[in-house]
């Protein structure tokens, strides 16, 4: 939703002030279809990695959730979608032996 917004605004901005543009955005446009592609339109990304992966290594609590978090940046940023890929970078980027 929040990429239609600007296309919503420069559609409002008629001088005419009796109907709202027709304008299309092709970045706009864009941007919607690569969501769209990588499934994250109407939702949010889910992450590859949860605590339940990391349990062999690292015991429940804060520092399970923080590694959590820094795997999920991982993911995010770096697009990996294997979990145990995003394991391994994520362990070597937290200095844990695997």
């Amino acid at each position: 939703m929040l990429a239609k917004v600007p296309l919503a605004d420069k559609r409002g901005r008629n001088p005419k002030k009796d109907s709202p543009l027709t304008i299309t955005d092709s970045d706009v446009e864009a941007f919607i279809k690569k969501a769209q592609k990588a499934r994250v339109l109407e939702q949010v990304e889910k992450p590859v990695l949860l605590g339940r992966d990391l349990l062999d290594v690292i015991p429940p609590g804060k520092q399970l959730g923080n590694v959590l978090k820094k795997a999920y940046e991982i993911q995010i940023e770096e697009g990996i979608v294997d979990k145990q890929e995003l394991r391994r970078r994520v362990l070597q980027k937290v200095n844990i032996k695997d």
